[in-house]
This record gives structure tokens, C-alpha cells and sequence, in this order.
């Protein structure tokens, strides 16, 4: 999902970390809820080829995510290419289970987070300030079918669910400090435990919207509690999936009046809005929350209409003097902005990092089920990411997943949880700007 910070760059971030042994299965103390939808066989979003404009091709997302993991070893490189960013690592993960695409790649990812051990998820003196990378991790260790309650670390296997209980206050919330967006994720991974969420939470999390029905944000989350300016679309969106996930009613007003101040936060063009701008993180949260909500379809069509917008496509690599080619199938910009400079200078070192967070987020938009019920099981194969023009036959795009070519290995961004994106979002930002004005004698294909 996203950082925090209000830049133009910010992107989402749903980052979780580490997971452990090996056999993919699910364990026995943790059971999905009831009517989840396991797999992808269902999705919110089409996962038809997206040759053109269009509605987003999910499956096309996965495949090329699943190709940038193949590529750097099952995991994902921080700004600084050297560190693994387990946070953006399991974005992915999330992305290839929504996207339904290569159950292969994301049995491997697991593994590879399964040998991160504490360095997302901290020791256990530090829980009371690690609870949102520990909910981030329980979580992910459920959608790949490993148990939160044995998580290898080097001191001893660690039981997440239970930490996150033991630093629950009395009051709901978590820690020493807490928000609705890492708050939300917790009481997802508790939601999915044969135990459920504990109901404090639950309340807890609901009293932190707007419930002044004269303000202009009644019925959002945001980083602070109540109307204080603070309303947002990605935390109101997360919230929705975490109270679907604790079955509260989608009729419930703590769920209705969040969909309907999300509804009012899309624009023409079908993206959503973060600080006044559309773009495919937030679009894509939006449009998975409210396919949890009943009457928001003309919505999640739009929205699916412009992310396809913001999607590499075979009409975009075909045009003349393109540098960008059958590997980039599928991947999907943040915004219109960052679209046309990979016209220009293709998805590079500098630019890479923004698309892997960009098509994590964007293949979150096809969850039926929400994260509530989120699983690789039933994951196929990548889709080919082929173009064929007229007359000529298929060929196979480079950086096929588990047993093809794989990419060169390139960059990425951010590393700490939640927050961390921001800063070298800014900096992909800031270096796009800067070569935009150092080669204006260059067109900038529109």
C-alpha cells in the first residue's frame, strides 16, 4: 500500500516479511474464513491480454512481477540494489496470489522470506514496536499456506498470532503506538486464525473513522482518528478489508460509509485520489475494497479502465522508436507521468523500483475475496507475455519465470515498513524530472 509521506511519488506499500519452512501447506492453527474464496479461479479485475486500452490485464502484471523476482533471486533489491527489501519482496508475493500467476515463483519467494528470519520482523524484546512488520509477516506466512504460530527465527520458532495478542491494550489498539493502516493488517492476520480477531480490535479500528455527518470526509479512515484532515483513500481502503475480513457486514455503517466516501474519491478518468492526484497504488486499493461492497461496480470498472491506461502494452511496444520490449509486457506505471517517461527511456535502473511497487499494488485490484481470503493455492503458470504482429508468429518475452531466461538484475525501492518508500520514491521522482529537463531536445511520446 503505501508511506505516509505526502509526496507526489508516495506510493503504497503493503510490505510483510518473512516466512519459513519450505512444504507450502496450510497449518493447522490457522483456517481461512469462512466462504474466503481460496486462489484466483474468481477475480475482481478481467485477466484477459490487455493488447491495447483497456481494462488492466492482471495475469499481465503477475507474470512480469514474477519475472523481476526470477531475475534478483525470488526476492525483490531495496533503492540501493544491494539489500533485499523483504517488505516490497512480499508485495509481490501478494500480487502473484492475487494475480492467480506463477504458483511456481511464489512457492519460491515464500522460501526466500521464510530465510529472512528477524530482520523485518525484529526480536522479540522489540514486539511492542514491531507489531506492524509482525502482522505484515503472520500475514503473509497465511496466504502462502505456512503457519504465523512457527516462524523459525534463530533464537527458536516464534508464534506471531500470539504477539500480536499479547501487545493488544486494553483499549484495541496494538503497541505503543498505533494507526488504522497497520492496525487493519493486524486484525487481518488475526481474522484468518481459527480464533478470529478479537473484537476490541475490530471496534477499535471502526472508531477511528468520521462519524460527523456534516464533514466532508464522514465515513473515511486516515492516519489520525476522527475528521482531523487526515482522511485517505489507501487507509480507508485497507479498513474495509480488514472489517470484511473480521465479518462485520458490508452493510454495517462502519463499512458502507467508508465505501461511500470512497465512491466520491474517483475521478473521470476512473483513478482514485491521493492528496488530489490519481494514481494506480491507490486506485487499485480502492477498487479491491469496494468489490468487497455491493453496488460499486460501475466504479471498479472505471478503475480498471485506467489502470489498464497506465499498463505496458503490446500497442505501446509496438509503436515506432519504442525502447520497451516483450519483457516489459504487463508492467504498470504509478502514474500517466511515469508512463510516458518509460516511453522515453524505457523501465531503467532509475525507474524499475516504482513499476515493481506500481504492479504489486495494481495486482491487488483483482481480489474477490479481499486479503481476508487471499491464498497462492490454485496459482497457474505465468501467462506468455507475447506480441504478435500481423503475420508474424509468437515469440516467447524474455524473463519467463522458474526455467526461462531470466531479466538482468536491476534496482528497486525502499526498505523500511510503511513509511520507508517515500524517500526514494521522491528521489525516482526527482531523477525523472531531471532527465526530462536535461534532454528536452528528445519528444516525449504522449
Amino acid at each position: 500500500m503505501r508511506s505516509k509521506l505526502k509526496t507526489p511519488h508516495r506510493l503504497t506499500a503493503i510490505a510483510i516479511s518473512a516466512l519459513a519452512s519450505l512444504t507450502c501447506v496450510a497449518a493447522p492453527a490457522v483456517a481461512a474464513p469462512s466462504g474466503a474464496i481460496t486462489g484466483a479461479a474468481v477475480t475482481g479485475l478481467p485477466l484477459a491480454p490487455n493488447s491495447g486500452p483497456g481494462a488492466i490485464s492482471t495475469s499481465e502484471v503477475g507474470s512480469w512481477l514474477a519475472a523481476q523476482l526470477d531475475a534478483n533471486g525470488d526476492t525483490l533489491p531495496d533503492s540501493g540494489g544491494v539489500a533485499t527489501d523483504w517488505g516490497l519482496t512480499i508485495d509481490a508475493l501478494l500480487a502473484l496470489a492475487a494475480s492467480g500467476q506463477a504458483s511456481d515463483q511464489a512457492h519460491a519467494t515464500a522460501g526466500a522470506i521464510a530465510g529472512s528470519g528477524e530482520q523485518y520482523i525484529g526480536a522479540p524484546a522489540d514486539v511492542a514496536t514491531k507489531w506492524p512488520a509482525i502482522a505484515k509477516t503472520a500475514l503473509a506466512l497465511e496466504v502462502a499456506g505456512l503457519d504465523p504460530t512457527a516462524h523459525p527465527a534463530p533464537g527458536g520458532a516464534r508464534d506471531l498470532i500470539a504477539e500480536l495478542v499479547g501487545v493488544m491494550n486494553n483499549d484495541g489498539s496494538f503497541g505503543s503506538s498505533d494507526m488504522v493502516f497497520s492496525h487493519a493488517l493486524a486484525v487481518i492476520a488475526l481474522a484468518r486464525t481459527s480464533a478470529g480477531s478479537p473484537p476490541g480490535a475490530v471496534n477499535w479500528m471502526a472508531n477511528q473513522r468520521c462519524a460527523n455527518q456534516a464533514d466532508p470526509a464522514f465515513g473515511a479512515y486516515g492516519w489520525g482518528s476522527g475528521c482531523s484532515g487526515s482522511e485517505d483513500v489507501d487507509v480507508t481502503a485497507l479498513a474495509i478489508h480488514a472489517l470484511i475480513a473480521a465479518n462485520v457486514p458490508a452493510s454495517d455503517p462502519a463499512v458502507q460509509d467508508a465505501a461511500a466516501w470512497l465512491a466520491t474519491q474517483q475521478d473521470a478518468a476512473g483513478g482514485f485520489l491521493a492528496w488530489g492526484a490519481a494514481n494506480a497504488n491507490s486506485t487499485a486499493m480502492a477498487a479491491s475494497a469496494l468489490a468487497l461492497v455491493p453496488g460499486h461496480t460501475a466504479a471498479i470498472a472505471k478503475a480498471a479502465e485506467y489502470l489498464g491506461s497506465l499498463q505496458v502494452s503490446c500497442a505501446i511496444i509496438a509503436a515506432q522508436g519504442s525502447p520497451l520490449g516483450t519483457a516489459d509486457l504487463g508492467a504498470v506505471a504509478f502514474d500517466l507521468t511515469a508512463l510516458t517517461d518509460a516511453k522515453q527511456f524505457g523501465i531503467d535502473a532509475i525507474a524499475v523500483g516504482q513499476f515493481q511497487r506500481a504492479g504489486a499494488q495494481a495486482a491487488l485490484a483483482s481480489m474477490p475475496s479481499g486479503l481476508g481470503g487471499l491464498s497462492i493455492s490454485g496459482a497457474a503458470a505465468p501467462a506468455a507475455r507475447t506480441c504478435t504482429p500481423a503475420g508474424a508468429n509468437p515469440q516467447p518475452a524474455p524473463g519467463q519465470p522458474k526455467g526461462g531466461t531470466p531479466l538482468p538484475p536491476t534496482g528497486a525501492d525502499a526498505g523500511l515498513p510503511v513509511m520507508a518508500g517515500a524517500a526514494a520514491l521522491m528521489l525516482v521522482g526527482a531523477l525523472l524530472v531531471w532527465r526530462r529537463r536535461a534532454t528536452t531536445s528528445r519528444s516525449i511520446s504522449g
